[in-house]
């Protein structure tokens, strides 16, 4: 995995369904200093190279393979989305790995069964290899593969972006910054202030991507601006900004798989790689 310049890494919070659009990160790493290059809440925007952060993310009928050909070339492709090499019919070692080691932290993960999300990740697999990657597995670290196929062509892995965000921030438990959940977070406040509140806390995970790569707060707005601005629909737009972050925390832990400063959980089938925090 050798090419002249910067390692080029792609982070994907890729969607379990059709119907969601996926966060895409393009990080580069020169030497110990990581910049983002783009960032984008769909495909559809990484294909036409802009993001309207304060509209609804755009769809695109084409598949993550044109979005991918945008971004090459790269060294390593992050994505949080279950993968393995073979078919995922049921929990596996790495489900229950990180779950046993996070979920006293809020932070376990679901489960995949054959449907969900079943073909998307099958299909996003065999793309990652069409494209000439390898998985890397549980029994691989940095520079290591599963499969023996990277050769000059990079590699792929899986990450979960709720408990890299903890070894990120440095958190006792799971940061409470995704919107689908904040009535649960703050159950006693009224639903208009849960809106601020989730917001401050996407902004805190802004923040903390800013000080690990370059160049996050230039490109990504602000939460609470957005909903101070009045950006509509809040739902939509804050979620799309969620799927944007949670991109660049894949990417990310990307970076520090790269570094050689990411734990596998699982064995040789899967494995989900967690940053082993910020140096």
């Amino acid at each position: 995995m050798t090419r002249a310049g910067p390692v080029r890494i792609v982070g994907i919070d890729a969607a379990w369904t059709v119907k969601q659009p996926t966060g895409v990160a393009l990080v580069e790493l020169d030497g110990t200093a990581a910049r983002l290059v783009s960032v984008a809440r769909s495909y559809g925007e990484v294909i036409e190279n802009e993001t309207r952060w304060r509209k609804r993310p755009r769809r695109h009928e084409e598949t993550p393979e044109a979005a991918l050909e945008v971004l090459a070339p790269y060294d390593v492709v992050a994505v949080d989305m279950p993968l393995q090499v073979a078919p995922i019919v049921s929990r596996r070692a790495s489900d229950t790995a990180v779950s046993k080691a996070y979920g006293a932290r809020w932070a376990s993960v679901h489960s995949p069964i054959p449907e969900r999300p079943g073909p998307i990740a099958a299909e996003l697999f065999a793309l990652l290899r069409r494209h000439g990657l390898a998985f890397v597995a549980a029994d691989k670290s940095a520079g290591g593969v599963a499969d023996g196929a990277a050769g000059a062509g990079g590699v792929f892995l899986e990450t979960y972006p709720h408990a890299a965000i903890i070894e990120l921030m440095g958190l006792e438990k799971r940061l409470p910054y995704k919107v689908g959940n904040r009535r649960k977070f703050w159950r006693d406040e009224p639903s208009s202030r849960t809106w601020i509140l989730v917001a401050e806390q996407m902004d805190r995970l802004r923040a903390a991507l800013d000080a690990v790569i370059e160049g996050v707060t230039d490109q990504v707005p602000s939460a609470v601006e957005l909903l101070e601005t009045g950006a509509r629909p809040r739902g939509t737009v804050l979620k799309g900004l969620e799927d944007a972050l949670d991109a660049v925390v894949c990417a990310w832990a990307g970076v520090q798989w790269w570094r050689g400063a990411a734990l596998a959980h699982g064995d040789e089938v899967s494995a989900i790689w967690v940053p082993a925090g910020v140096d």
